[in-house]
Order: structure tokens, then C-alpha cells, then sequence
């Protein structure tokens, strides 16, 4: 998550946003929740926002949305998701985005014609906009969330992909080191198929992908180590990759060992980060 910087450009309306005091009880938060079957490049938003009735009012009547922006600096790549709720899911293609992107929540004003309004103390805004009037286009931003970044952890930097030169049930691993980093999935159609679709086995789908992020974590281990030579450029070249960086970040907030640690085991570690769940047996 991100700061935003400590000046706000200022705003011919009153907002909610970090640094902007237009609706001084007013606050908008973003949850974000795995959606069902752990899918590696999605995540659904919860929106809340309080204290500025103008706004509420606006939502109410479905003049303003609750969005969200996703954006990758690196890349250029930038998507804007509306939703009709206070909920909404978002998805991404790293083949697009090239590495998770930022998430940025927002309420914007979509209205066709443009809304002149005259605030009063019933808005909930500051004193200082009592009696004035306003005047706000389409497309306005109303609210803005702190930015939200995709999460780094390792399923998210796997794709599948179809092949189908391979026999019914099996996969392999390759690394890709364009477009920020991440994982080829080879799988045969069938194993492909379950993964995208398992059909109430969430504890096979979830055995393949445990199998899978161990030998991403061995490639890493033995391609891309810390160590290497004393004077060689190579030694720490996993540090190039932005989702790299990030995914070492996230294993060290989850107080694993790192790949380039002596004693790091790629079979451990991912076991310990997705436990294997074993079907409830009464017998």
C-alpha cells in the first residue's frame, strides 16, 4: 500500500481523499478479499464509504460509481473497472499488465449531464463550502482510496498454458524473465482444464499448484541465487526483476527463508506457505 504525497492538487468540488478536508467526517475505505477458488490474478473490492452525504447521495441515486483504476508504471498498462455495487471484482492478464499491477480505488461522477449544485451544511462538507456552488462533469473523481498492490505472493507470478504435445496429466515449470518475471505452467489440456475448473476437488487443484510452486522455487534457487561468484554481475540478478523483489519482500513477511539462503528448501517452503489439505476420512 502507498502514500499518497503530502499536497493535493485542489479540486474546483469537495472530495474525499489524504490531505483534501472537504467532508471532515467523511472516509473511504477498500477491502480486498480473494474471490472463490483462489484464482492467481483476480480479487474482489469491498467499497465503504461514510460521513459525506453529497457523495452517498450521488451513489444513491447512481449518478456516482464506486471504480477502480489498475495501473503498472513500468509498462504503460492502465484498465479502469466501474462497478454497479459497493462490490466488485477485478482481473488482470500478465501477458498485458507484465507484472500485478496497482490498484487504485476510486468513486467517480458518470452521470451524462453535468450537476450544478448549490452545498449546504446537510452535504457534510466543511464550513468553508457552505453556499458555494459547484459545478461537476462526467468522469470527476469524487473519492480516492490509498492505492492497493495486487498481492506478490508466488501463485500469483504462475500462468497456465496449453500444451499439447504432453501427455494426459502431466505439467512442467519454465521461467519467462520478460515483462517483469514470472511463470509458464505447461500443462497438458486435461490438467489445464482442472485447474481452471475443478469441480469441487479444491484439494487436488490444490496439491497440483503446491507441486508447482516448489519447482518454481527450485528454478529460482538454483537460476537465480543471491550468491554467484565474487565479481560477477550475475550474483544477485534476480534483484533486476521488480516481481522478484516483491515476491522476496513477501517471503520475508511471512518469515520464511529466502531461495538464496543456504538451507532454503523450494519442497518445505511451499508447503509450508499452501499446506497440503488432506481429505476428512471418518474411518
Amino acid at each position: 500500500m502507498l502514500k499518497f504525497a503530502s499536497m493535493v492538487r485542489s479540486l474546483p468540488y469537495p472530495a474525499i481523499e489524504e490531505g483534501n478536508f472537504s467532508f471532515p467526517e467523511g472516509n473511504y475505505e477498500v477491502t480486498p478479499e480473494k474471490p472463490p477458488g483462489n484464482s492467481m490474478t483476480s480479487v474482489i473490492l469491498r467499497h465503504e464509504l461514510r460521513g459525506a452525504q453529497f457523495v452517498e447521495n450521488l451513489i444513491q441515486e447512481g449518478k456516482a460509481k464506486f471504480a477502480c483504476l489498475l495501473s503498472v508504471p513500468k509498462t504503460g498498462f492502465r484498465k479502469l473497472y466501474i462497478a454497479d455495487s459497493n462490490e466488485q471484482e477485478i482481473s488482470w492478464d500478465l501477458g498485458i499488465a507484465g507484472e500485478p499491477p496497482m490498484i487504485g480505488p476510486v468513486v467517480l461522477y458518470v452521470a451524462e449531464d453535468k450537476l450544478n449544485h448549490k452545498l449546504t451544511k446537510k452535504d457534510g462538507v466543511a464550513e468553508v463550502w457552505y453556499n458555494r456552488e459547484i459545478e461537476i462533469p462526467k468522469g470527476a473523481r469524487l473519492a480516492r482510496g490509498r492505492y492497493l498492490r495486487s498481492s506478490a505472493a508466488i501463485q500469483n507470478l504462475i500462468r497456465v498454458r496449453v500444451n499439447k504435445n504432453m501427455e494426459s496429466g502431466s505439467f512442467f515449470i519454465t521461467p519467462n524473465s520478460n515483462e517483469g518475471f514470472y511463470f509458464y505452467l505447461e500443462a497438458a489440456s486435461d490438467i489445464s482444464e482442472f485447474i481452471q475448473n475443478p469441480q469441487g476437488e479444491s484439494e487436488l487443484r490444490g496439491s497440483i499448484l503446491v507441486h508447482a510452486v516448489s519447482q518454481c522455487f527450485n528454478i529460482l534457487k538454483t537460476s537465480y541465487d543471491a550468491s554467484g561468484e565474487e565479481g560477477e554481475d550475475e550474483g544477485r540478478q534476480w534483484e533486476q526483476y521488480k516481481n522478484l523483489v516483491a515476491l522476496s519482500d513477501w517471503l520475508a513477511a511471512q518469515n520464511m527463508l529466502h531461495w538464496s539462503d543456504e538451507n532454503f528448501d523450494a519442497v518445505r517452503v511451499a508447503t509450508q506457505l499452501y499446506p497440503i489439505r488432506i481429505p476428512f476420512s471418518t474411518e
